[in-house]
């Protein structure tokens, strides 16, 4: 338990640095890929959020965060990650989860609430240039927040259309 809070605090310490490191330029390139991070414990209706997000005409992949030791009641093709799947510095032992990081994705949706550490570092690992979340606690992690609870999907939707159309994402 006390390695983890300072592994917990390295961690922290180590997303602000690369906060720190990150432009704040962002593409006029139209949106295609879309990588979206879930806390499942959060939000379970993951389906309901990719059908929304292809209708856009957006591809997407999904990496769903799941605290150790609940269960998952989700469909097989997400990929899933948990607290002991990421080490020191955000290396991972996850294969999921070094694709994830791998692609470079056009924006990167963080679709929860929570200030947990595995989600954030998440983020901030991600090869973007376009963060959008639902999390206001790092107002760093996202160049768009959307202050909203994950179950106001619908809601979500019509913000995240009218924001994307207004940068010309769309």
């Amino acid at each position: 338990m006390f390695l983890k809070k300072i592994k917990d605090k390295y961690n922290k310490n180590y997303i602000s640095k690369l906060l720190n490191k990150q432009g704040l330029s962002v593409s006029n390139k139209k949106i295609s890929l879309v990588g979206v991070v879930v806390n499942f414990n959060e939000f379970k209706t993951i389906d309901a959020l990719k059908e929304h997000l292809e209708q856009s005409g957006w591809d997407t992949r999904f990496l769903i965060y799941n605290t150790k030791g609940s269960t998952l009641d989700i469909n097989s093709w997400y990929s899933t990650y948990n607290d002991n799947d990421i080490g020191w510095a955000g290396k991972s032992t996850n294969e999921d989860v070094n694709e994830f990081l791998n692609i470079q994705f056009d924006a990167v949706i963080g679709y929860f609430k929570t200030n947990e550490v595995c989600l954030n570092m998440i983020i901030a690992h991600s090869k973007t240039d376009l963060k959008i979340g639902l999390s206001d606690t790092n107002s760093r992690l996202f160049n768009l927040s959307i202050d909203l609870n994950p179950e106001q999907l619908d809601v979500f939707k019509i913000e995240l259309n009218k924001y994307l159309k207004g940068l010309e994402k769309m």
